[in-house]
């Protein structure tokens, strides 16, 4: 029952992000979704800035346009974009069932989540030339958000935010419900502070990109200071047929390499892939990429505490006590993040 409801809860509030298979895809067959996407995004920020000038006229309220950014890009659950680029049909993607994907053969205990909620498997777009799960976009803005109210603006370390995602979010998820560690999911949820941070450039770009603010006050007036784009954020990184996810199981891992050939093996970790993505996101290299390829999740990756993994192997049965898993309140708490 504790599951159960921990499921339902949490299903609820969106905190568990669908699985993708973006693998043997023809990225040339899908039309490239970032043009319609970037204008998307920037209509949601004229629109708050709007809402925030409406409540205060006379002067630019942070706490104000910040709440409302949040309301039209980071909801709760899915969000307008991430819902946008699921289902309209001006964008051309990919929605494959876990009938048809790399994870067919797992079990019900393995994968729990998508046989209870089978739209949990998500779908792929073409974005900015990137085979990119539409729950990335929930991801970058929902996720990164967490990272930038918790953490930049309480003055804690990124990297524990990068550790915290990966061991409890990624971590204890996965663990119960999909048996996936998304490491896609990581680096969108890393450019994701990287856009909250820049808002109003509270700091410098992280991979020293920019460092011009997206919005500035000007003679008591809320004014976007340059457009939202896609091709700011997303790379390699996000794709999942080549940053490739871990698993918790030897099991699953054979599974899923059942279904690959040696070519879509040999993406995962291409020496053209891993060097980009070293060149650019350097000492957070280690926290997003995995160059190792589909592969087991275990006590020596650098996200995991051993004595995480000591419980994680004390709990993956189902009638473990859950309560007792290493995280757990602070998941709860941090469903619904501060609203302030």
């Amino acid at each position: 029952m504790k599951i159960l409801f921990i499921f339902i809860f949490i299903l609820c509030h969106g905190a568990i992000a669908s699985e993708i298979d973006s693998f043997n895809i023809d990225i040339k067959t899908l039309k490239d979704a970032s043009p319609l996407l970037n204008s998307e995004v920037n209509h949601s920020i004229q629109l708050a800035i709007k809402e925030s000038m409406e409540a205060y006229s006379d002067t630019c309220n942070k706490k104000s346009l910040v709440n409302i950014l949040k309301k039209k890009l980071a909801r709760e659950g899915i969000s307008h974009h991430e819902h946008f680029a699921m289902e309209s049909d001006l964008i051309d993607k990919v929605d494959r069932r876990k009938s048809k994907s790399i994870y067919r053969n797992f079990s019900f205990k393995e994968m729990s989540l998508v046989y209870i909620y089978p739209r949990a498997m998500g779908k792929t777009i073409n974005l900015d030339g990137h085979l990119v799960g539409t729950d990335k976009i929930g991801h970058f803005f929902a996720e990164g958000f967490l990272y930038y109210n918790n953490y930049f603006k309480k003055g804690r370390e990124l990297k524990e935010a990068l550790i915290f995602a990966a061991d409890v979010h990624e971590g204890f998820l996965a663990a119960r419900f999909t048996g996936v560690i998304s490491y896609g999911d990581l680096v969108a949820n890393f450019n994701g502070y990287r856009f909250w941070s820049q808002i109003f450039k509270d700091n410098s770009d992280l991979l020293n990109e920019t460092d011009t603010a997206y919005i500035y006050c000007k003679e008591n007036k809320w004014i976007q200071n340059r457009q939202f784009r896609w091709d700011s954020f997303v790379d390699s990184g996000w794709d999942e047929s080549r940053n490739c996810s871990k698993l918790f199981s030897q099991t699953e891992v054979d599974k899923v390499k059942k279904h690959l050939n040696k070519v879509e093996l040999a993406k995962c970790h291409s020496p053209a892939t891993v060097e980009s993505l070293q060149s650019r996101y350097g000492e957070y290299y280690k926290y997003l990429i995995n160059d190792e390829g589909i592969s087991l999740y275990g006590p020596n990756d650098v996200h995991m505490p051993k004595t995480f993994w000591q419980r994680v192997n004390q709990s993956l049965s189902w009638g473990a006590n859950t309560a007792e898993w290493p995280g757990i309140k602070y998941i709860l708490s941090t469903i619904f993040f501060n609203r302030s």
